[in-house]
């Protein structure tokens, strides 16, 4: 009698553990997404998508914010930089991303530039991703911002 009561309880244990992994895993970490949501959407965005990660089976649990703009980096991180430290957001450094050319196969400085904030325990950065396809309108305003506790 005590044998299925025991192999009922395991099972049990299983689906309940089981569901919050997938619902973690499926549907992100969301203590980051809240944060997330509580950034300011910039004023000329055209796209604002905000999606969260359990960071399952690597990685930190983060959120993630992806918009468009066509304005440039300089005038987004700014605005970042200004909307963000009246929230109390600490500024952490800010620059331009290196990588390896494929072409000369050295070092570079690319046109992706980013941004580093912190409150608390949260960190903020953002990073500028440009894409030169010819017709892309907003080739040089794809942005993505990651929210993550530290």
């Amino acid at each position: 009698m005590k044998k299925p009561l025991i192999v009922a309880g395991a099972i049990l244990v299983l689906l309940i553990g089981g569901g919050f992994i997938g619902f973690y895993v499926f549907f992100g970490n969301i203590s980051d997404r809240i944060e997330a949501m509580k950034i300011p959407r910039y004023p000329r965005a055209k796209i604002w998508d905000i999606s969260a990660s359990g960071g399952f089976p690597v990685g930190d649990p983060s959120a993630h914010i992806d918009f468009q703009t066509q304005d440039e980096p300089e005038k987004v991180m700014q605005f970042y930089k200004e909307t963000l430290s009246k929230r109390g957001w600490v500024f952490e450094r800010e620059g331009k991303l290196l990588g390896i050319s494929a072409e000369t196969k050295k070092l570079e400085e690319f046109g992706e530039r980013f941004l580093d904030l912190q409150k608390n325990s949260i960190s903020f950065f953002m990073s500028s991703r440009f894409y030169y396809l010819k017709h892309d309108p907003y080739r040089k305003g794809n942005y993505l911002i990651t929210i993550h506790k530290r």
